[in-house]
């Protein structure tokens, strides 16, 4: 059976994302995660056969080698990742003409001696086995792509009714009992914060592109400029969401494990939308 396994030479950061498969089903996560959280006789992860095959290979162990010092790669495609300066990477030597089709000719290189002009090679081909999914599937996971880059949910605003002095008695009891110092504190940070619909933010090419009226939902749109908010209000629409995105913002939003197995038209829609609608700015931000 052929097993991965990670050692000194081939450090990774902690912070670096894989895709793996555990017990037949797709999840994607942080190398620190999968370290403190799962049982590595179960993760598979993806990996290539010299005649460009793809196969899954099971994980056999992971090490932690303490803090070291990782470099910091990120090409020009805005992905990147962290590793130790030992490690080795695919660079792409040449193209070959070779029919029917082209062939790269690849070589390992050491990631401290490579040059800003020096090509990486990345595969991104990778076919998962989960169904294809209905057409649909691909409009619902743009609009989960378009609220990933752009959108925050709005809350319901909970107020003190003067006219009562039960509310305002309960609240501030309530706000002592969890350690806070005024009401408006303890509003604001409480985990039971009701949502009461959507809001994305994009500019006017998006809606001249016809992005927002791929949303499947009913919309308000209002223009300010050259910026567009749009504000949804359906609660199935907020369901959605709320099944397979998790954060609240911009920088911690991320798709749930089960995102990955509902159907490759969703997965696509999901892409799409996200890169279709981001701003170059807020891409180079999240890097």
């Amino acid at each position: 059976m052929q097993t991965l396994k990670l050692s000194t030479k081939n450090s990774l950061g902690g912070d670096n994302y894989f895709l793996y498969k555990s017990n037949g089903k797709y999840s994607f996560s942080s190398l620190e995660e999968l370290y403190n959280n799962s049982n590595c006789s179960e993760i598979h992860l993806p990996s290539l056969e010299p005649n460009g095959e793809i196969i899954w290979v099971k994980l056999e162990c992971m090490n932690f080698l303490g803090e070291i010092k990782t470099i910091k790669v990120i090409p020009t495609n805005g992905l990147y990742f962290t590793c130790g300066s030992k490690i080795k990477v695919p660079v792409i030597v040449n193209v070959l003409a070779i029919k029917p089709k082209k062939t790269l000719q690849l070589r390992l290189k050491g990631i401290k001696n490579m040059s800003k002009l020096e090509k990486l090679w990345f595969y991104s081909k990778i076919d998962l086995n989960i169904e294809t999914g209905k057409a649909e599937d691909h409009i619902y996971g743009f609009f989960i792509g378009f609220f990933l880059a752009e959108g925050n949910f709005i809350y319901y605003s909970h107020r003190i009714k003067r006219e009562s002095v039960y509310s305002r008695g309960a609240l501030k009891r309530w706000s002592r009992e969890k350690g806070y110092k005024t009401v408006d504190d303890y509003l604001k940070n409480r985990k039971s914060k009701k949502i009461k619909g959507i809001q994305l933010a994009c500019g006017i090419k998006d809606l001249e592109k016809g992005y927002i009226q791929k949303i499947p939902f009913s919309t308000n749109v209002n223009q300010y400029g050259n910026s567009v908010h749009v504000t949804i209000y359906d609660s199935e629409a907020i369901d959605l969401v709320c099944n397979y995105v998790d954060g609240s913002t911009s920088k911690n939003k991320y798709l749930r494990q089960n995102a990955f197995n509902r159907s490759k038209n969703f997965l696509k829609g999901v892409l799409d939308g996200f890169l279709r609608v981001m701003d170059i700015r807020k891409r180079q931000e999240l890097v």
